[in-house]
């Protein structure tokens, strides 16, 4: 398995197996199995995203 970008440490993902044609997945080899659902949590401490800090919007003028 690979990954469009690295995971981040603290933070969790769920990996779905899921076969969405029918109640099982098949393999390449034929055999069959459930769906699966993980949670995994990555260890270490959460590093915020660069520029997650939200801007608070401007309140806009009322005209009378």
């Amino acid at each position: 398995m690979t990954f469009l970008e690295p995971l981040k440490s603290g933070r969790s993902y769920q990996l779905l197996v899921d076969s969405q044609s029918g109640l099982n997945v098949t393999d390449v080899s034929g055999a069959v199995h459930d769906d699966v659902e993980l949670l995994l949590q990555i260890r270490g401490d959460v590093v915020p995203e660069p520029g997650s800090k939200t801007k608070p919007k401007p309140k806009k003028k009322r005209r009378f």
